[in-house]
């Protein structure tokens, strides 16, 4: 970006998405038997969707730990890039470079969670990425830039060394005629939470600090790890 300027990159980052959308067009859907029968409506799928969800002795704590570890994890989105080049000073390669690290690392979790979850279980393959991951925080809050970058790579290590085993948890305990009502209000949980994580995280980096709003947010996360640590999510395999 400082070598092409701003605009340019953003054109770049546009043509991903048009490439990324005619890519998802062109998948074929098998053709399905069509069955008639009643389609209950938005809010009554929602609502059956959270009651599958919470009904569940496994599920129940997970969501509620992914839930809270969600709202938690996005008070750091709109923080990190203000945090390296406002506090630390930090230029727009090193800033890619930051932003490199966790994306590759996240592809590196990706390879290595069936097999973690394979060797340590599901649930606890669950809770090391989700530990993983609300440790970032610290060492980003630690001001050291190599420990910034260190702290990069757990963000990224973790989200899919969590993302993966949890998912999978999901499709195991849940009927394949549910799957879309309880992953519908799975993300309505989760992801609804991220939007008022980022709003809490804006507040308290305003009326506290950046480093401190950091530190908050990987407290955050790790209450969301020890809901699931206590709780059957530990020995689920």
């Amino acid at each position: 970006m400082q070598a092409v300027s701003a605009p340019f990159a953003i054109a770049v980052d546009a043509v991903s998405y048009v490439g990324s959308a005619v890519a998802t067009y062109l998948i074929k859907e098998p053709p399905r038997e069509r069955q008639q029968r009643q389609t209950p409506g938005h809010t009554e799928r929602q609502s059956l969707g959270l009651k599958e969800l919470f009904a569940d002795p496994v599920l129940n704590p997970l969501v509620r730990s992914a839930t809270v570890a969600a709202i938690a994890g996005a008070m750091q989105g709109p923080l990190v890039v203000l945090y390296v080049v406002r506090d630390l000073g930090w230029s727009a390669v090193q800033l890619g470079v930051a932003v490199t690290t966790l994306g590759v690392a996240s592809v590196l979790g990706a390879l290595v969670a069936p097999v973690c979850s394979r060797r340590l279980g599901t649930g606890r393959a669950y809770l090391i990425g989700q530990s993983v991951a609300a440790c970032a925080g610290f060492a980003l809050a630690s001001t050291w830039w190599p420990f910034v970058f260190v702290g990069q790579a757990m963000a990224g290590l973790g989200l899919s060394l969590y993302g993966v085993p949890q998912r999978a948890l999901r499709q195991a305990r849940m009927p394949d005629h549910l799957l879309g009502r309880t992953t519908a209000a799975w993300r309505t949980l989760v992801i609804g939470g991220q939007t008022v994580g980022a709003l809490v995280g804006g507040l308290v980096g305003t009326v506290l600090d950046l480093r401190a709003a950091l530190v908050i947010s990987s407290l955050g996360m790790l209450a969301g790890v020890a809901l699931a640590y206590f709780s059957p999510v530990r020995s689920t395999r």
